[in-house]
């Protein structure tokens, strides 16, 4: 095996890298927009984010950060696949520090006292 930083290393990377076709570049050019909310959020990009993030509830974090958009108009973001990837760390961050999220309030039924 070369050693990283030889420059034998570097002449088996560039070959690795120009074998690679588009196919297995993953590019994904997700965008929000305050009318329509979440846009070009495909399956795929969906499974890779349930991959990455097993613990977050994905359509539950993407409708908090519409709001968290929308209520916060002059901090709003130019690179939204940053952001989500942001948003879904620190979510599950927050379920890991809570023991496995905030759970919801108990729902009441009239009986309550």
């Amino acid at each position: 095996m070369d050693e990283f930083g030889s420059v034998q290393f570097f002449v088996m990377l560039g070959e690795v890298i120009a074998d690679m076709s588009p196919a297995e570049e993953v590019p994904h050019s997700v965008h929000w927009d305050q009318n329509f909310g979440w846009l070009n959020v495909t399956l795929d990009v969906r499974e890779r984010w349930s991959k990455a993030y097993p613990t977050v509830d994905i359509d539950r974090e993407l409708a908090s950060a519409h709001q968290w958009l929308l209520s916060n108009p002059k901090r709003r973001k130019k690179d939204y696949v940053r952001f989500t990837e942001s948003w879904f760390r620190r979510a599950a961050k927050s379920k890991l520090a809570h023991g496995g999220g905030y759970k919801d309030p108990p729902k009441r039924t009239g009986f309550d006292s």
